[in-house]
């Protein structure tokens, strides 16, 4: 007659995929409890465990990134970081731009689903607002796994547009043609000329100005920041 014993077993502490994603377990089994003669027959388990989506991503990126306005079209401006403390497929994140398709920030600017990868998709222009841009960001692990539900977290990051020295600095004419008497005393005023500059900030749209030619120098001089031509 064959005897059959059921054995059950239980863990007897809290099972983590992250801790372990598998064990291993000898089983022994005995018979003739309290015989002369025992005999002892050996199994062996494996456990697989299976990830649950215990926790959100957590966006662990600055909120700020500042991105130069003569940066090319592809260019990569900065990677979107995450960290998500599940196992397993389930903490595998993915990144995903929510702005509407109707706003600047979409665009100029992709996300790269996978890589959290942020590119820029247009041109930038840091002499004309808006000076900066906000893209919002929805962080999933699981995504798309209709087993196991999906985790989400926001993110808004603000692009700060940089300005560099791409405008040259333009005078108010053309030319200038002034008419001035041999007698004129040094030090008189004869012309102030005016320029100006197309960059937003400082020292890119700061302008000075100078004279050029051995005779214009010796003859005439020019302030150096406002433009007033003198007789030398």
């Amino acid at each position: 007659t064959t005897t059959e014993t059921i054995c059950d077993i239980t863990n007897i502490s809290p099972l983590s995929y992250e801790d372990a994603s598998s064990y291993r377990l000898s089983l022994t089994a005995v018979d003739g409890s309290g015989a002369t003669t025992q005999l002892t027959g050996m199994a062996s388990i494996t456990l697989n465990m299976v990830a649950v989506n215990e926790f959100p991503p957590v966006i662990t990126s600055a909120d700020s990134q500042e991105v130069r306005e003569d940066t090319a079209i592809g260019d990569a401006i900065f990677v979107i970081e995450s960290v998500d403390s599940d196992g397993g497929d389930q903490g595998v994140v993915e990144y995903l731009m929510t702005n509407a398709d109707t706003t600047d920030e979409y665009e100029l600017f992709t996300v790269d689903k996978v890589t959290g990868t942020v590119r820029l998709s247009g041109l930038l222009d840091a002499d004309i607002e808006p000076y900066t841009y906000t893209l919002d960001i929805e962080a999933y692990d699981n995504y798309g796994d209709a087993v196991y539900y999906t985790d989400a977290s926001s993110y808004s990051v603000e692009i700060i547009i940089s300005d560099v020295n791409d405008n040259y600095p333009m005078f108010d004419a053309v030319g200038y043609s002034v008419t001035v008497t041999e007698n004129t005393p040094i030090g008189t005023s004869i012309l102030n000329v005016v320029a100006t500059d197309g960059d937003r900030d400082a020292p890119n749209n700061i302008i000075s100005y100078s004279l050029s030619g051995a005779a214009t120098v010796s003859d005439f001089w020019i302030g150096t920041w406002n433009g007033d031509i003198e007789v030398a």
